[in-house]
């Protein structure tokens, strides 16, 4: 599977490696909302109060 192709003194990616990155994007993506996600819930009021 070729990943990168020559054009003149550079190089591009190939369709193939493409995908990869387009992968990588969403796993960021995710990574980045779940983080996000989890900042927030530290803020919000949680647990069990008692008055007696």
């Amino acid at each position: 599977m070729i990943l990168l192709e020559k054009v003149g003194l550079n190089v591009m990616l190939t369709p193939a490696g493409e995908e990869p990155v387009r992968n990588t994007e969403a796993i960021l993506a995710a990574i980045e909302r779940a983080e996000s996600d989890l900042a927030t819930s530290h803020q919000r009021a949680h647990g069990v109060i008692t008055v007696a």
